[in-house]
């Protein structure tokens, strides 16, 4: 892994029961206090999987077939 193109390269040939992810490059930088409105979340939120004894920090997020 000496490289970004070889990290991405390698991430493309993962796969989670037969599906490839897709993968691209983010290097932009964040701005400080962006946020996803409530109600726009809870939509999101639907397909979260949360931890029972870490709610707020264990989170599985399942992929939507296509």
């Amino acid at each position: 892994m000496n490289s970004i193109n070889t990290i991405l390269e390698w991430a493309r040939t993962m796969t989670w029961k037969g599906i490839h992810p897709i993968v691209e490059l983010l290097d932009e930088t964040y701005k400080n206090g962006v946020r996803l409105a409530k109600k726009a979340f809870q939509k999101i939120e639907k397909g979260f999987e949360r931890d029972e004894s870490l709610p707020k920090y264990s989170v599985k997020i399942q992929p939507q077939s296509g």
